[in-house]
């Protein structure tokens, strides 16, 4: 079951977070994470909700994205930093 949220706030840095997952580079989402961590968190109340952001038009996370280019150590980094897999975006 997913949990549909209706929403017009996309993660910051959007571009360089969806690169990082389509290329499945682990290094620079880490990077990414930890340099923008403050900024992302600014978005919503907590990190865990942040990084769930949508990164495209479609409401895909960072994790649909590294799921859909078969990156599973990104898949893995993603999980355990937070992720919702059960997030789906309409927007």
């Amino acid at each position: 079951m997913y949990n549909v949220i209706y929403l017009s706030a996309v993660l910051p840095y959007q571009s360089e977070f969806y690169t990082a997952c389509t290329l499945g580079d682990v290094e620079q989402l880490q990077n990414l994470v930890d340099t923008h961590e403050e900024e992302i968190t600014r978005t919503t109340s907590d990190f865990a909700t942040a990084i769930c952001l949508p990164v495209n038009r479609q409401g895909h996370t960072l994790l649909h994205v590294a799921c859909q280019n078969s990156h599973a150590s990104l898949v893995s980094y993603l999980l355990g930093i937070g992720l919702d897999p059960s997030v789906w975006y309409v927007l």
